[in-house]
């Protein structure tokens, strides 16, 4: 079944952004390791949003029966945010109706993953290394960034800054309650017809920022030199906004 995260419970909201908590929740032993990976998705022409986002859903409550080494799965409803202040957005922005985080014990090797089985929709997927700079004290809405690094920078450059310096100012500013920096490794696109996805292959990272409430901007000194700092590696920001509902496995 499904379970949308403002009526999980403060504890059940908790499992899964960590490592201890996932696998406490998800049955795993302490020293086990589930991968991660991101796939982004789009309806394909003519669809729309809600009714694309319908039939992942469906697709998903399937794929969450029938897989044994699956264990735990987010799916996310995108709408465009608001840009960075200080970080351009590309020129050219494809179509991104869903973003979905899952993770594995074991991949399937039947050809689900990465597209998750889903025809007629276009999707560009990853696998991530996932470090929680800020742990979340609650899930349900959040602030999506998808970066990529500046053009004289190598990735590997970029997640230095980003992982260890950058995250780590987060946790001094007022009103950031939860960070998660996914690393992006080895991008897989899907598609039945022309898929813009493609143009995500070369993002370095993915940012998920909650906040208790979204609409209040970041105005402090501390916001100011976290945003200034984040500039310095980032080249182009492309922002949303998400809601997640969770799918039990």
């Amino acid at each position: 079944s499904k379970v949308a995260f403002g009526a999980i419970t403060r504890r059940r909201a908790l499992a899964g952004l960590a490592g201890a908590p996932l696998l406490a929740c998800c049955g795993g032993q302490p020293n086990s390791v589930a991968t991660k990976f991101l796939a982004f998705s789009s309806g394909y022409a003519g669809e729309g949003q809600a009714d694309f986002l319908a039939r992942l859903e469906r697709h998903l409550l399937n794929l969450a029966s029938g897989n044994s080494g699956l264990r735990r799965l987010v799916l996310h409803s995108l709408k465009p945010g608001k840009k960075h202040p200080l970080i351009d957005a590309p020129e050219r922005v494809a179509r991104i109706d869903a973003m979905v985080e899952s993770w594995w014990d074991e991949l399937p090797d039947d050809g689900l993953f990465p597209s998750f089985g889903m025809s007629q929709a276009n999707s560009v997927s990853f696998q991530v290394e996932e470090s929680i700079a800020v742990s979340p004290e609650a899930r349900g809405q959040c602030l999506l960034a998808i970066l990529f690094r500046k053009r004289n920078a190598a990735h590997v450059e970029f997640v230095d800054h980003w992982v260890n310096t950058h995250g780590q100012l987060a946790a001094t500013v007022p009103r950031v309650d939860g960070l998660i920096l996914n690393e992006l490794r080895g991008g897989t696109a899907r598609t039945q017809s022309g898929n813009d996805l493609v143009d995500l292959l070369p993002a370095d990272g993915v940012a998920q920022s909650y906040r208790r409430d979204m609409d209040i901007p970041l105005d402090s000194p501390e916001a100011v030199r976290w945003y200034e700092d984040g500039a310095k590696a980032i080249g182009m920001s492309i922002s949303f906004r998400s809601t997640e509902t969770e799918i039990e496995v």
